[in-house]
């Protein structure tokens, strides 16, 4: 249309109306149990409740107590939808797992974790900005769920955990033990 000579361009009218056939006024127009809307509810739910106990503790790499893995579930299953959605959305995830994916981890928790690390200069400046590459990642992602992620970006332009520990290989296990013990937290009752 834009190259078309303005002069030339004949204009053309519409009149158009739309009617509703079937619905009842208020209620939704199409029926049914939207999984896509589930999942909305979940992650709008969690995120403007991050305040609540239990999400609070996952957030804050904390250990949910039974009663918290109860809350949750009581509100995922319950309040929001039911177990069914959940799983036809989520699948076997674990609902910590799951809170903290879509909440994240406070970055002061993190870095408390990783503090033995930042606080002691044992580290070199590539050895560093590998840790603060994971802990920025566990911020975003709350957890490292697969070890392979460490080999590709950001981490890989800063080189592999074997390279960059090659003379100090009990460093990188305890930094892997911190990433394996965070992931922990959001997955076992204290």
């Amino acid at each position: 249309m834009q190259y078309l000579d303005r002069q030339v361009r004949p204009i053309y009218y519409t009149n158009f109306t739309d009617s509703i056939t079937d619905g009842t006024p208020g209620e939704p127009l199409y029926g049914g149990n939207d999984l896509k809307n589930y999942r909305k509810k979940v992650e709008f739910y969690l995120k403007e409740h991050s305040d609540k106990l239990s999400v609070y503790k996952l957030k804050n790499n904390k250990k949910l107590t039974e009663t918290d893995l109860r809350e949750l579930e009581r509100i995922l299953w319950t309040e929001l939808g039911s177990k069914e959605d959940y799983i036809k959305e989520y699948g076997e995830t674990p609902i910590g797992r799951l809170v903290r994916k879509i909440v994240g981890v406070d970055r002061a928790a993190v870095n408390e974790a990783f503090s033995c690390f930042m606080s002691e200069e044992r580290l070199n400046i590539n050895q560093m900005r590998f840790v603060n590459l994971i802990v920025d990642y566990i911020v975003a992602n709350g957890n490292i769920e697969d070890n392979k992620v460490l080999m590709g970006e950001p981490f890989k332009s800063v080189g592999s955990i074997t390279t960059l520990f090659k003379d100090d290989m009990s460093t990188a296990k305890q930094i892997m033990e911190i990433v394996n013990q965070i992931k922990r937290n959001s997955e076992e009752i204290a």
